[in-house]
């Protein structure tokens, strides 16, 4: 008989282990990313762009999600935790490389894979912890603050397909070897590395300057390709082979989670592409430095200067 040590270092297939896994990631991932966001917000908060940046990222969430803060510092502190969370799911993006590359994955790739979900899907738990005990007011007004509707609305979009299957799936001792179930864990988290921090990058630059105008248009581009190459045409496909297979196992309670988390996600993709796209398109048409901001909805003295 296997140590318990064992069976969670290899993830064994089992609803008890899978449980505890999740509950362990959790815990890891909640320190390491509340940890990190606070080491990071003093570095922006020093850099000589660090206006524009919060300009931006405050107009985005505005103008392409519906989520409004009251108080900014509260909309740049979640900004500060998107970046951290990033990094974690390029680990468990990363994770999932080996068993995608393998012709037939053995035992460990398929382990590595299966943490490499539960990466995601353990972030996304204590996420949910966090903003329920917000929204009901366990942590006082400020809880609630940090909790708009439209975030909430949109973050329930993007945790339901983690939180509902990917506990199930690995349990399942067929559909945890299934490389649609690990290539659309390496859609869902690294690329989604690549498209979040090419924007935040974008949130940086001088659009007053040529050089700058030329860098925005390229992370621009790169975040709207990642996004509707992992959130758009590849995630349709491996998404509807990947449910297709989950139905054959003839278990409704798998076959319903699934489709209740892959039409929240959809939802979420949706939100994403629109939002990438219409900067794609509007970066496209500026064909001068003075309209670039305007992108953003940012009125500074610099564009007010060269639009007179």
């Amino acid at each position: 008989m296997p140590s318990l040590i064992t069976r969670l270092a290899t993830a064994e297939a089992s609803l008890g282990i899978q449980l505890a896994l999740l509950v362990l990631h959790a815990l890891l991932w909640h320190v390491i990313t509340t940890w990190a966001a606070k080491r990071i917000a003093p570095w922006c908060q020093a850099q000589p762009w660090i206006e524009r940046f919060r300009a931006r990222a405050g107009s985005t969430l505005r103008r392409g999600y519906g989520i409004q803060f009251k108080d900014e510092d509260d909309m740049f502190a979640l900004v500060m935790l998107v970046a951290a969370i990033l990094c974690v799911h390029l680990m468990g993006g990363l994770l999932c490389v080996p068993a995608l590359l393998a012709e037939h994955p053995n035992s460990l790739v398929v382990a590595l894979a299966a943490h490499g979900s539960l990466v995601e899907a353990g972030w996304e738990l204590s996420d949910v912890v966090t903003r329920v005990t917000g929204v009901l007011g366990l942590r006082g007004p400020r809880g609630r603050a940090e909790n708009p509707r439209g975030l909430v609305l949109l973050l329930l979009c993007h945790h339901a397909v983690a939180v509902t299957m990917v506990v199930p799936m690995n349990a399942n001792a067929l559909l945890r070897t299934d490389r649609d179930y690990h290539e659309l864990s390496f859609l869902l988290q690294a690329a989604a590395f690549v498209a979040g921090f090419s924007q935040l990058y974008g949130f940086t630059l001088d659009c007053d300057t040529e050089q700058g105008l030329r860098r925005m248009r390229l992370s621009v581009f790169f975040s709207w390709f990642s996004a509707v190459w992992s959130r758009g045409y590849r995630y349709v496909i491996v998404a509807w082979r990947l449910w297709r297979r989950v139905c054959a196992t003839q278990s409704t309670t798998m076959a319903l989670g699934g489709a209740a988390g892959l039409a929240g996600m959809t939802l979420f993709n949706l939100a994403i592409n629109i939002d990438t796209t219409r900067k794609l398109v509007k970066f496209t048409n500026v064909r001068s430095n003075a309209g670039a901001q305007d992108v953003f909805d940012v009125f500074d003295e610099g564009t007010s200067k060269k639009t007179r």
